[in-house]
């Protein structure tokens, strides 16, 4: 049941960088027909997320919103580097990576008016918690989490997302004004 090895080598990369990119204080080193990766144990998960972007990095802005139970902090990708579908989307809550269509939905929601519809953002977001605070225990593979207060998670999401691209002269489009 195994595809072409380059869809197998890429699915392990997938599954390397979102075990590494949060490891910090552990190097990492992956080796594939096309090349190596490696991270630094000295380097922080937000540079390793930099550094994974490539040649896109310049075009990452950072991200940073708290509140009194969350801290969310990573990187938003410009409109120049936006993709046709949504692997560029990576969440981590705690060190563990995982999927929330929610959140995806309130990434771009974000992006509204900046994106088009048909394009995805590159952002990589960590959040931090009480582990009283999210449930990891909700899917088998331990793929999607379920937030205490997801509408406060989607919340913050909206507004640190916009304000890192608003701080890098990105507005949201405006519609036309009714007379």
């Amino acid at each position: 049941f195994l595809k072409s090895e380059r869809t197998e080598m890429s699915h392990l990369a997938e599954v390397f960088h979102g075990v590494a990119i949060p490891g910090e204080g552990i190097s990492f080193r992956f080796v594939d027909p096309r090349g190596a990766f490696a991270y630094e144990s000295r380097e922080s998960a937000t540079d390793r997320a930099k550094r994974h972007a490539g040649e896109d990095a310049q075009y990452l802005t950072p991200i940073d919103v708290s509140s009194a139970f969350f801290r969310i902090f990573g990187w938003a990708g410009l409109p120049q580097i936006s993709r046709a579908g949504a692997g560029g989307l990576w969440f981590f809550v705690n060190g563990r990576r995982f999927r929330d269509r929610g959140l995806h939905a309130a990434v771009r929601e974000a992006y509204r008016g900046i994106l088009p519809a048909d394009r995805h953002p590159v952002v990589c977001l960590f959040i931090t918690c009480s582990p009283r605070e999210v449930d990891v225990n909700v899917h088998p593979a331990k793929a999607e989490v379920r937030f205490r207060d997801p509408a406060l998670i989607r919340a913050l999401i909206v507004t640190g997302v916009r304000a890192a691209l608003e701080g890098s002269g990105h507005r949201a489009a405006q519609g036309p004004v009714a007379a």
